[in-house]
């Protein structure tokens, strides 16, 4: 994941997917984390990763970002703690709107996941001349 931006890019082929889908799965994943438990932003940008709950690896920069979007929405809080370790962190935990924000991700995410899983079937189709690509 692009750090400037948070698009997908494959130096390689030049490819790039514009952040509004990235941001989406950012922000789910990050209600989803916490809907499990409270954390801290490093530790929740890491256990996106691990879990492959996004596409790569998600910059710290950018799931910080999105934690204050939320809180400024409401959807999560937080609280400063000493850290024994270093700097004092924020511990983020899920609020009820948070719940419900997640509740309308999954939904928006079923649908679409169908009309991606559509979309891509058409363009595999259109690649191989009508033929389905697996044949």
């Amino acid at each position: 994941m692009c750090s400037r931006c948070g698009c997908l890019t494959d130096a390689a082929d030049e490819v790039a997917v514009r952040p509004a889908i990235v941001e989406g799965v950012l922000e789910a994943g990050l209600l989803l984390l916490l809907a499990e438990k409270d954390g801290y932003g490093y530790d929740l940008a890491g256990e996106l990763t691990r879990r492959s709950l996004v596409p790569s690896a998600a910059p710290a920069a950018r799931v910080y970002e999105a934690l204050r979007r939320l809180e400024a929405d409401g959807a999560v809080a937080s609280r400063e703690e000493q850290s024994p370790d270093g700097p004092d962190r924020r511990r983020y935990r899920l609020m009820p709107a948070g719940r419900e924000r997640l509740d309308r991700w999954a939904e928006s995410l079923r649908q679409a996941e169908r009309s991606l899983h559509r979309l891509l079937h058409v363009y595999d189709a259109r690649r191989t001349g009508g033929r389905h690509p697996s044949g």
